[in-house]
C-alpha cells in the first residue's frame, strides 16, 4: 500500500482505489493533509496495464473461441483482479513528476 511521502502513514485501500482512477489529480493525505501524487513509475505501470488488458482479452477470446458472454465475464474478472492488485503498486510523491 502506498505511504505518504511527507508523514509516512500508509493510505487505506479505499483511498488507493480513488487515487488509481485519476493519477493526474493530487489527493490529500488522510493523516497529514499534504497533497500527494502518484509518481511517474506508477503512472507508467498503470498505462502499460491498461494497454495490455484489452490485448489479453482479445487474444484469449480468439484463442479459445469464447462467446460474447464469456468474454464479458473474463473482462470483469480481470477488472476485479486489477482493482485488488493496483493499490499495492501505487507509490506516492509530494510533487507531480513528468512521465519521461
Amino acid at each position: 500500500m502506498p505511504a505518504c511521502s511527507h508523514c509516512g502513514k500508509t493510505w487505506p485501500w479505499t483511498e488507493c482505489i480513488k487515487l488509481s482512477f485519476n493519477f493526474n489529480r493530487g489527493w490529500s493525505c488522510p493523516a497529514c493533509g499534504v497533497t500527494q501524487y502518484a509518481n511517474s513509475q506508477t503512472r507508467k505501470r498503470s498505462a502499460l496495464l491498461s494497454g495490455v488488458l484489452p490485448f489479453i482479452i482479445i487474444f484469449t477470446s480468439t484463442l479459445f473461441e469464447l462467446s460474447f458472454p464469456a468474454v464479458l465475464v473474463l473482462a470483469l474478472i480481470l477488472f476485479i483482479i486489477t482493482l485488488i492488485i493496483l493499490p499495492f503498486t501505487i507509490r506516492l510523491s509530494g510533487k507531480i513528476e513528468p512521465l519521461w
